[in-house]
């Protein structure tokens, strides 16, 4: 498996433009709930965060990502037992056309 994302010959090379340079620390275990909560709502995981969203915002756009030939939607599945929703956003290919 490679080891980043620039070196993934799977991904699109626009996914690896903008991403492939980005290196991420080591997974770690966490010590406790509390403390990866703790450290989850830190403030400087809110700035990480709120740096990352304008990040992908300002991928979300044509020249990056044409939608031309797609169509997308969206729906929203309720699991059980717990009666959670999750939101899915489907995109597939123009057509009705079997696909994997």
């Amino acid at each position: 498996m490679p080891s980043t994302l620039a070196d993934d010959p799977r991904l699109d090379p626009r996914i690896k433009a903008m991403f492939g340079a980005m290196s991420f620390p080591p997974a770690t275990d966490a010590p406790s709930r509390e403390a990866m909560l703790a450290e989850a709502n830190s403030p400087e995981a809110k700035q990480r965060e709120a740096f990352f969203k304008v990040f992908l915002d300002s991928a979300d756009n044509e020249t990056i990502s044409p939608s031309a030939g797609l169509t997308v939607s969206e729906r929203d599945i309720v699991s059980s037992p717990d009666g959670n929703v999750i939101k899915l956003r489907i995109v597939r290919p123009d057509g009705e056309r079997s696909l994997p």
